[in-house]
C-alpha cells in the first residue's frame, strides 16, 4: 500500500510548555519507532505505508515524519541499522580473536547480506524499493554511505597500504556486485548457498587485493 502524505501533514515544532527530551530519551524513542517500522514491514510486506508503521508504533504519522523526515528517511534508517548490526558481528570476532583476515571479514559481510535478502525479504524489498525510486540513485543513499564508510574503515585495517581512492571505488563496486549476485542466487537458488558465498568472497578477495599500490604483493 502506498503513502501519499504531503508536507502539510508534517508536525509543528515542540511547544514552549514541553521541556526538551534528553539525548537518551530521544535515542530510545527513535529506536522504538524504528523497531516498530521493521515489525510493520515484516507484517505487511515491502509496500508498507507510513500509516501502517505509525499504527504498529502506536503513534501518529507526524511523529514518524518528525523523527525520520519521510518514508525514504525511514528506509534509510532501517538500512543503517542493518549495516551496524553486521559491523557489530565483525567487531565481536575481532575482539574475540584479536585479528581477522580479509577473507573472513568479507565472508561475514556476504553472509550478512545473504541473510537480509533471503531471510528478511520484505525488509530488503522495502529498503531497495525506496532507494530505487528516490532521486538520489544507487550511490546517494544512507545504505551506500554507511557501507562505504564501514568498508573503508575495515579495509583500512586489513589492507592498510591500499589507495583511499581505490578503496572508495572498490566499496561502491562491491556493493553493486554483492547485491546483484545475491539477487541472482535468490532467483535461481544455484549453486548451493555455501558455494555461492565462497565464490563471491573469492572474487572480492582478489579484487580488494588489487587496491594495493602497484608492485606491492602484501607480504
Amino acid at each position: 500500500m502506498g503513502d501519499s502524505t504531503t508536507s502539510t501533514e508534517r508536525p509543528t515544532p515542540r511547544g514552549p510548555g514541553r521541556p526538551p527530551r534528553s539525548p537518551e530519551a530521544r535515542a530510545a524513542q527513535r529506536a522504538r519507532l524504528l523497531e516498530a517500522a521493521f515489525a510493520a514491514v515484516r507484517r505487511h510486506g515491502p509496500d508498507t505505508s507510513v500509516e501502517e508503521m505509525a499504527t504498529e508504533a502506536g503513534v501518529s504519522k507526524p511523529v514518524l515524519y518528525s523523527e525520520f523526515g519521510d518514508k525514504y528517511g525511514i528506509a534509510e534508517a532501517m538500512a543503517v541499522a542493518l549495516v551496524e548490526q553486521g559491523e557489530r558481528q565483525l567487531m565481536r570476532e575481532l575482539a574475540d580473536g584479536g585479528t581477522i583476515d580479509l577473507r573472513r571479514a568479507l565472508h561475514l559481510a556476504v553472509e550478512e547480506f545473504f541473510d537480509v535478502v533471503t531471510a528478511d525479504p520484505d525488509v530488503y524489498g522495502f529498503i531497495f524499493r525506496s532507494i530505487r525510486t528516490s532521486d538520489g540513485g544507487l550511490l546517494d543513499n544512507a545504505l551506500m554511505r554507511s557501507l562505504v564508510s564501514r568498508f573503508q574503515r575495515v579495509a583500512g585495517v586489513l589492507v592498510p597500504d591500499a589507495d583511499p581512492d581505490a578503496l572508495r571505488l572498490a566499496a561502491h563496486g562491491t556493493f553493486g556486485f554483492i547485491m546483484s549476485a545475491i539477487e541472482s542466487w535468490n532467483a535461481h537458488r544455484t549453486p548451493a548457498r555455501d558455494a555461492a558465498i565462497e565464490l563471491i568472497v573469492g572474487i572480492l578477495t582478489d579484487g580488494l587485493a588489487s587496491a594495493r599500490p602497484a608492485g606491492d604483493t602484501g607480504g
